[in-house]
């Protein structure tokens, strides 16, 4: 069961192949293997790299006219995905939140602000040179006076107008209430870090959070086959889907949202770097190295004999690829 899948990589490849992969690797990015366009932002958010992450009491951090409500009440899951062909391994966070205790997203509503003094300059020169002086206005309305009925224009009429007018312009743009925005609840939050910044994307299921890890994996497949076929069209390119493993880490704590807004602003001051060497360790991370501050951050644990103890249990995986992705693991808990 081992050589199947995940286990065939190690199975037929030794460690220092696996490296050499891993240094060639492209970051993962939005041009290229991430999914995301500026167009979809009421389920997606990219955090900027760098950039700054304010946190708001209770449990709110925002970049931006972006608001992010961690739920009080989840479940922290490590989601990733294996690609048994090349080795690359890909990890995202998921907080999926209690039914009654959703994650909350915002957005503020963009408006166009108007400078109340320089509005008003260029209200009064409109109307100065669009109306018309009152005897003129007066001759060019001579034919109301033809009604009994007909209204008047009076200078008082006039007068009040204006001021009510001028009233309305004065109290545009003095208001101290915060800009509107549009709220959202979501029972599944998902964490991917790459080259831009970090990506947080929003899902009523934590499969569907599976499924966005899995896509950086595809469009990373749709980048080797498109080389591969513009040297040899003949052949054709059929590779199977990367393997998905969802871990339950525990359930976080009350403040996660304070915890993982500090753990947002630091590592987006940081370098992403796939394979960084241990100098340059404490600068650098990348989407595994970014989960593991994470869950370093709630105080929980994830360590190498967990992963395993995964591949013994999980046939798709293995255990000789459970014991290597475990050391390799161990290894890198002790260096972040």
């Amino acid at each position: 069961k081992g050589f199947r899948r995940m286990g065939q990589y190690f199975s037929l490849r030794g460690a220092q192949e696996w490296v050499e992969t891993l240094e060639k690797t492209a970051p993962p990015s939005i041009w290229s293997t991430a999914t995301y366009t500026p167009l979809a932002k009421s389920q997606q958010i990219l955090l900027t790299r760098p950039g700054n992450v304010e946190f708001f009491f209770p449990g709110s951090f925002k970049q931006g006219g972006d608001y992010v409500q961690v739920s009080e009440v989840a479940e922290v899951h490590v989601i990733v995905a294996y690609d048994a062909e090349t080795g690359r391994c890909y990890s995202g966070l998921c907080l999926q939140a209690h039914p009654n205790f959703p994650h909350k997203f915002s957005r503020t509503v963009e408006e166009v602000k108007v400078n109340r003094k320089a509005a008003q300059k260029e209200c009064a020169d409109d109307v100065s040179e669009a109306s018309p002086s009152m005897g003129k206005l007066s001759h060019q309305c001579s034919w109301m006076s033809r009604s009994p009925s007909a209204a008047k224009l009076s200078p008082r009429m006039v007068k009040s107008a204006s001021r009510t007018s001028m009233l309305s312009m004065e109290k545009l743009g003095e208001s101290d209430e915060p800009p509107p925005t549009r709220e959202q609840q979501w029972f599944c939050c998902l964490f991917y870090a790459i080259k831009e910044g970090i990506l947080v994307y929003f899902a009523d299921d934590i499969e569907s959070c599976e499924q966005v890890v899995q896509s950086v994996q595809s469009r990373y497949r749709d980048v080797q086959d498109l080389e591969a076929s513009m040297k040899n069209p003949a052949v054709p390119c059929v590779h199977p889907q990367a393997q998905i493993y969802r871990h339950l880490v525990g359930g976080a704590p009350p403040v996660a949202g304070r915890v993982l807004s500090r753990v947002l602003q630091e590592d987006l001051a940081r370098d992403f770097q796939i394979m960084p060497t241990v100098e340059k360790q404490p600068d650098s991370t990348n989407c595994v190295v970014f989960c593991m501050r994470a869950v370093k951050a709630f105080q929980m644990c994830l360590r190498g004999f967990d992963i395993v103890k995964a591949g013994e249990s999980n046939p798709s995986i293995g255990r000789r690829a459970g014991d290597i992705a475990g050391e390799a693991w161990e290894r890198l808990w002790h260096r972040v």
